[in-house]
């Protein structure tokens, strides 16, 4: 890995999702989805703040869900804080409420592990009150800010070993993981939620397997492991999560292959097994029941489109 992020300047107004067709309506089917998924506590709402599991002295998680967005990451430094995703705009007065209890301290800088609006609400409203925002050089927003894009592998010059940065493509084209050496915490965003279906939709379980094998290659016994949505996990959360992604994968495009029409496919007794790992905790069976048949399908789609691309 190169000591120094390759980062370019980038302003202007672009679309939110530059990601087109099927992966396009995917994506949006997820936010919607997963968003609403009750796969966290719900924020204090007397109070105006979210819950916040603290994993290490210098490092800690607010947990979002509920329609609130996607979890975000607080890292602690001498002179102001580093955010790690910003939720869903609709939640800025609530985490900025929970950053102060968190720290006095300013948030120095943004770094979103990818352009989903469940993970970028405050980016705007951030960046403007003086904080570095910071994403994968194939992000693209939709409102107009300065932000700095990083288009391989490495680390912000002025963290130095403290924070490195890895360029994925697994559940979006923008994804990007944010390894925290020093504290053994790794932001993994949405390539991981270990409360919902697999999201792999930019280049399939291809994409989904060479993500889950980097988080593996860089963590151990000790780490913890954020996904953006659901619960904190670890190095065997991450191993049971691709090899359920694989089984996933596999069994449904065998029926594809075989003829089978999606709604017999949603009926198969093995993809039944299959599909309850990635929801062990049982959390909004009705909500999960009812997406199952659009995620086959969004998988099916998927996989077609990354064989095609080869």
């Amino acid at each position: 890995m190169k000591n120094t992020a390759a980062l370019r300047a980038n302003t202007g107004k672009s679309r939110l999702f530059a990601l087109g067709g099927f992966l396009g309506f995917a994506s949006m089917l997820l936010l919607a989805a997963q968003s609403a998924f009750a796969a966290g506590p719900e924020a204090n709402e007397d109070s105006g703040v979210f819950e916040v599991e603290k994993v290490r002295d210098d490092v800690s998680v607010i947990l979002g869900g509920n329609g609130n967005g996607g979890h975000a990451g607080v890292v602690e430094f001498d002179d102001g804080l580093v955010l790690i995703d910003s939720m869903m705009e609709a939640s800025r007065d609530r985490l900025l409420n929970t950053l102060r209890e968190i720290s006095k301290k300013p948030v120095k800088a943004l770094i979103n592990t990818h352009d989903h609006p469940d993970h970028i609400g405050s980016d705007a409203y951030l960046q403007g009150q003086g904080a570095l925002v910071v994403a994968s050089s194939s992000a693209e927003f939709e409102d107009e800010f300065a932000w700095q894009g990083i288009g391989e592998n490495g680390k912000l010059p002025q963290y130095g070993d403290s924070i490195a940065l890895y360029v994925v493509g697994s559940h979006s084209p923008s994804d990007l993981f944010v390894f925290l050496p020093e504290s053994n915490v790794l932001f993994v965003g949405d390539t991981l939620s270990n409360a919902w279906y697999p999201a792999n939709f930019h280049r399939g379980i291809r994409g989904q397997v060479e993500a889950m094998d980097l988080a593996l290659n860089l963590i151990d016994e000790q780490s913890v492991v954020v996904p953006g949505h659901g619960f904190l996990t670890d190095r065997q959360g991450v191993q049971a999560y691709r090899e359920s992604c694989l089984a996933w994968s596999a069994r449904i495009m065998q029926l594809h292959h075989q003829g089978l029409q999606l709604a017999d496919i949603i009926k198969d007794p093995e993809l039944e097994k299959i599909r309850w790992k990635f929801n062990p905790r049982l959390v909004d069976r009705d909500r999960f029941d009812h997406f199952h048949g659009r995620l086959v399908e969004n998988t099916i789609k998927a996989e077609t489109a990354a064989a095609e691309e080869g």
